[in-house]
């Protein structure tokens, strides 16, 4: 049984398993060779891309400190049952060998060269590949589940928006009432978040106490009152919203969320959606596919145009709330877990 050769040209093993290590963990690159002849033998490479991939970090610091024993620091040809028992006695499974009918000339080692340089590449290709599956399942977990809002409680808004919604309802052909969002849902989204456990909404629910004193400062006390006027949609008339007017409350909204994300951010808690702040009282929504059940998806503007200019209403801003984006209260509005009063309730 002959035994492939290890041949190294200029960078010594120990050099050459630290290239390994950081190129594929730390700079994610193409694994380079320096000098004329750099080879490695592929059962090398698959065994170190299979201890790379397994192991990974955690096994680096090894892998360097295992390099650094195995030869000089002079280019060598050594017997890969020598490398395969250091290996071993590093914690490693031994080499494969080869056949005598693998005994290679210089110029096919060359090939083989370019052979296991090209497995390398495929094997970055896998890796970026689950890096995306990660990446894919880390943006699954971070979907929102909390949010910060303020809730829309004025009598004379419920009244005006029902007969809005049903007016809309009215002039399309098909049944779209299960689009529609009612008034007991009514809020106005400050941010969206992702909160994993209870300590997380700990943590919110204290730094929403703390936003609000901070907003008191910055609006210098001033009663925060919003006026919705007029209609607009979004997505092309997937989403239809009542739409507020430009006024101070308007402004101060925009200070309260931007103080709200800001201190959330400073918290260690970040939004979910990187979109700017666009606030909107939401009537009806055409959620995706779910519009299919509905028979329509969107609305088209002739029907919502003679509403454009509706008004519909003030709502003074007394409180901050965090709620849960998929749990109700009895009377249907999202469950609460902590709110935040501006001014002081009456005991």
């Amino acid at each position: 049984m002959y035994i492939k050769p290890l041949i190294i040209s200029k960078l010594s093993f120990r050099r050459i398993l630290q290239k390994m290590v950081y190129s594929k963990l730390v700079l994610k690159k193409p694994l380079k060779l320096g000098g004329k002849q750099g080879v490695l033998p592929n059962s090398v490479l698959m065994k170190l891309k299979s201890v790379l991939t397994n192991k990974k970090d955690s096994i680096m610091q090894q892998i360097i400190a295992c390099g650094a024993d195995l030869v000089p620091s002079q280019p060598v040809v050594q017997d890969l049952n020598t490398v395969s028992k250091q290996l071993e006695g590093k914690g490693f499974e031994s080499c494969k060998t080869t056949s005598d009918s693998d005994v290679q000339t210089d110029e096919s080692l060359l090939q083989s060269s370019e052979t296991s340089l090209d497995s390398s590449h495929d094997s970055e290709k896998l890796l970026k590949k689950d890096e995306k599956q990660t990446d894919g399942q880390a943006k699954k977990r971070t979907r929102p589940n909390y949010f910060v809002a303020v809730q829309i409680t004025d009598p004379e808004i419920y009244k005006v928006a029902k007969k809005v919604q049903s007016d809309v309802a009215d002039n399309s052909k098909a049944d779209i009432t299960k689009a529609i969002i009612g008034t007991e849902k009514f809020h106005i989204t400050l941010m969206v978040m992702h909160l994993k456990n209870l300590e997380d909404v700990q943590l919110a629910s204290q730094t929403l106490d703390n936003c609000v004193l901070e907003i008191h400062e910055k609006i210098e006390g001033q009663q925060v009152t919003l006026d919705f006027e007029g209609l607009s949609a979004f997505n092309g008339g997937r989403v239809l919203f009542a739409t507020l007017k430009s006024t101070q409350g308007l402004q101060h909204l925009h200070v309260i969320s931007g103080e709200v994300h800001r201190l959330m951010g400073e918290s260690g808690i970040l939004s979910t959606d990187q979109r700017a702040f666009n606030p909107h009282l939401t009537l009806i929504k055409f959620d995706g596919h779910k519009g299919k059940k509905y028979g329509v998806s969107k609305l088209k503007p002739e029907m919502y145009e003679p509403y454009c200019q509706q008004v519909f209403g003030s709502q003074h801003v007394s409180s901050l709330q965090l709620c849960r984006m998929n749990a109700k209260r009895e009377d249907g509005y999202y469950f609460v877990d902590h709110e935040a009063h501006f001014i002081k309730q009456a005991d």
